[in-house]
């Protein structure tokens, strides 16, 4: 991975480098070679930083992740940069997309539940906020098995 990943990444307003680091661990240690069907990630969101987009040009921005570690990573990256409009609204759309295609992963179903209801409740656009980032900490205290799997540096210390 590119070295100033994490120099672009703090430089955004509000991050969290605690979570940056998690991120990036994840992303360094997230398997290349897993023989199922693989997504694409921008390792640094192409919505913030459009300079990086192209793979073409930048293949250092690319991971190949596996679907439930592709909703994984962008889970750390929101909570990497929680103040990025852009990010936040990727995540909730991978959340979206689990609901329809039916992931069998708690941390995706239990998001997943939580997203269902905020749209049941009203929420009209994907800007307005159906769980935040306090909400997130308290899903992570009150189950952290949800995040099991993640690898022992990479899990949330409470």
């Amino acid at each position: 991975m590119d070295i100033r990943v994490r120099e672009h990444l703090e430089r955004q307003p509000g991050c969290n480098k605690e979570w940056i680091d998690r991120y990036i661990l994840f992303i360094e240690s997230a398997p290349a070679d897993v023989a199922q069907e693989r997504d694409r990630h921008h390792i640094l969101p192409k919505a913030v930083f459009p300079a990086f987009e192209s793979f073409e040009k930048n293949p250092w921005n690319c991971k190949p992740l596996s679907y439930a570690d592709h909703f994984r990573a962008h889970y750390f990256l929101f909570r990497a940069l929680p103040n990025e409009p852009p990010v936040y609204h990727a995540f909730w759309r991978m959340v979206a997309k689990a609901l329809y295609r039916g992931d069998n992963d708690r941390l995706v179903n239990e998001l997943a539940d939580r997203y269902r209801e905020a749209i049941k409740s009203g929420l009209r656009c994907h800007w307005e906020e159906p769980v935040g980032v306090a909400d997130l900490e308290a899903l992570e205290k009150a189950h952290p098995e949800l995040l099991e799997g993640l690898g022992a540096d990479v899990k949330p210390s409470f």
